[in-house]
């Protein structure tokens, strides 16, 4: 920003300037009088006019008024660019409407020539393009555009309160926030705000998108196990809450990764909150597993960032393996196999042909009505010991699942 001020080069006291600013205008008028009866009116005034001019210009000499003008070094300073990128600027004001991000983000391309970003770059030399997204600040790359999507918070007072501490070479001359304002967590930008006032540091903030009257419709995991054991049921409860005003109609979804694993259509009066039961998960393996519930975004929805949420559960090892044992004959190792696996850590599920049209079967997931077809049917099993003569038996489907 520009500073203009006003002074005088006179080396004495300015009371002096300004009383002998005085006397020439007292001797000028005084001589204009005697002009006014010596001569004409029309002359006297041109002589009046010109004794004037005269000790204005006597002023101007012996005064010698200047205007200074001071400019900012742009190689010693430096200017922030702050963008949301919280879960809030992924929404549209309007169903067809840009998001948020996109109105923001026009102003902060550096290929477009008259950019906003670009435009302060030819005015001020380091203009530094950060964005913060939950807790975090970073300075923009390119995939830093689909942070929004993640969903996260508006920590907008902490990453003020970042910018301000951040150690750089070059000191920190200004900050531009483009932002909705949602903030919903972490320090007051007010508080913060203080802290700027004090440092003489000015904090111009862009409001992004239009306030609108909404509410918010909220999900969440209950008393998610943060352990559970492969071959259990896994029931996973949610809360789903609506503030709105009116009734709102949504879909609850679970997913593993992003497979989709079931959605529940459900309703819910005006500031009802309700528990959903999931289906019982059987997980058939040992591992971490990331499982994610969310909803459908609302209109006008105050916080977004709560549309969805995360658990990691660890599955353990089962309390037993399961065993399939399958073969087309009557062979002697199958006692054998009974009488090793008959401790409480193991449970023994056989299929045997008998005949051509009989079989032993034992084990729940088993029929003594033949072989199974289902390709799913070897998940429910840790080993599977299988007489090789009978694979010719087994369908395609089957045997490719197998080896899978």
């Amino acid at each position: 920003m520009s500073v203009d001020s006003f002074g005088f080069e006179w080396p004495f006291s300015p009371l002096w300037l300004w009383s002998g600013g005085i006397i020439i205008v007292a001797v000028i008028l005084w001589h204009a009088r005697f002009l006014w009866v010596s001569t004409t009116s029309r002359n006297a005034i041109r002589f009046i006019a010109l004794r004037f001019v005269f000790g204005v210009l006597l002023f101007i000499l012996i005064s010698r008024p200047f205007i200074e003008n001071e400019q900012p070094d742009p190689s010693s300073i430096r200017i922030v660019s702050l963008l949301d990128l919280s879960g809030s600027m992924n929404q549209r004001d309007q169903a067809l409407a840009n998001r948020r991000l996109d109105h923001a983000r026009m102003h902060l391309d550096l290929n477009q020539p008259g950019s906003w970003i670009n435009r302060m770059r030819e005015t001020f030399g380091l203009v530094q393009r950060q964005g913060f997204s939950g807790d975090d600040l970073f300075l923009l790359k390119e995939n830093s555009w689909e942070l929004p999507q993640s969903g996260k918070p508006t920590a907008l007072g902490a990453a003020l309160l970042e910018v301000l501490e951040e150690k750089h070479p070059l000191p920190l001359s200004g900050v531009t926030v483009f932002s909705d304002g949602r903030n919903n967590v972490g320090i007051s930008p007010m508080a913060v705000g203080k802290k700027y006032l004090e440092e003489g540091i000015p904090v111009n903030v862009i409001g992004v998108g239009k306030k609108r009257t909404g509410g918010n419709l909220s999900i969440r995991f209950v008393d998610a196990p943060v352990e559970a054991k492969a071959k259990e049921e896994l029931s996973l409860v949610v809360e789903v809450s609506n503030s709105y005003a009116d009734p709102c109609s949504t879909v609850v979804r679970l997913l593993e990764e992003d497979d989709l694993q079931e959605e529940i259509p459900i309703m819910l009066a005006s500031n009802e909150t309700r528990l959903i039961k999931f289906s019982p998960l059987i997980p058939d393996r040992v591992g971490r597993r990331n499982f994610r519930v969310l909803i459908d975004p609302m209109e006008g929805d105050d916080y977004p960032s709560d549309d969805s949420d995360f658990r990691v559960i660890m599955i353990k090892e089962p309390d037993f393996f399961s065993v399939l044992y399958l073969s087309n004959q009557v062979r002697p190792i199958y006692p054998f196999i009974k009488h090793s696996l008959s401790g409480q850590n193991f449970q023994l599920s056989a299929l045997v042909r008998l005949g051509e049209e009989t079989f032993h079967a034992r084990g729940e997931e088993v029929s003594p009505e033949g072989y199974p077809s289902d390709p799913d049917f070897w998940m429910h099993y840790d080993v599977v010991i299988l007489d090789i003569e009978s694979i010719v038996e087994l369908n395609a489907t089957l045997v490719n699942s197998l080896r899978q």
